[in-house]
């Protein structure tokens, strides 16, 4: 995710993730939400400011009882989660 209504990913945090998923040959998107934001607005106001960027899974249907995801970008998502864990982070 790059933005959402509420926060702003950190560019360097965006970077990582796509060169992340790039060398590991894991599909992604860039995300720009115009509504809506996640708990990222508030661990990224936190003190003096934390760099904060999200992983987000494709949905359909957010918020009812019925939202639909495809399994494959679940996944992808935990596929690049653990990626990114498991070495040191590289912030360009």
């Amino acid at each position: 995710k790059v933005r959402d209504a509420g926060m702003l990913s950190d560019p360097r945090l965006v970077d990582w993730m796509v060169r992340t998923a790039a060398a590991a040959k894991i599909p992604y998107q860039i995300e720009v939400l115009e509504s809506g934001t996640t708990d990222a607005r508030a661990i990224q106001l936190t003190r003096a400011g934390v760099p904060a960027g999200c992983v987000s899974i494709p949905c359909r249907y957010i918020h009812t009882p019925s939202e639909m995801v495809d399994i494959q970008d679940v996944h992808n998502a935990v596929r690049l989660l653990l990626a990114l864990v498991s070495q040191p982070v590289q912030l360009g």
